[in-house]
């Protein structure tokens, strides 16, 4: 499988490798590829699931770490404007 450009993600897809580019390098959690690929072609993803799995890319134990995974989810919430990635709009229902 060859590398893919920027416009053929999906936009959730898109949303979450900014995200995590600036997770790296504003916070230095920087993870590996093949974490960053699992994590990206999620279809769906709260806040707190994208914390965990960032922590548990760093390999860190679940819930070792509630602090970084509240500013992490907080992280996640400032940048994409919702908990939830796709968040839900009106034009959806």
């Amino acid at each position: 499988m060859g590398l893919r450009r920027p416009n053929e993600f999906s936009p959730v897809e898109r949303k979450l490798r900014y995200l995590l580019r600036d997770l790296c390098v504003e916070w230095g959690h920087c993870i590996p590829p093949d974490d960053l690929e699992r994590i990206a072609s999620s279809p769906c993803i709260t806040a707190e699931q994208f914390a965990e799995e960032v922590l548990r890319a760093e390999g860190q134990p679940p819930g070792a770490h509630s602090d970084l995974v509240q500013r992490i989810s907080e992280f996640f919430v400032s940048r994409v404007g919702a908990r939830t990635l796709p968040a839900e709009s009106p034009e959806d229902e």
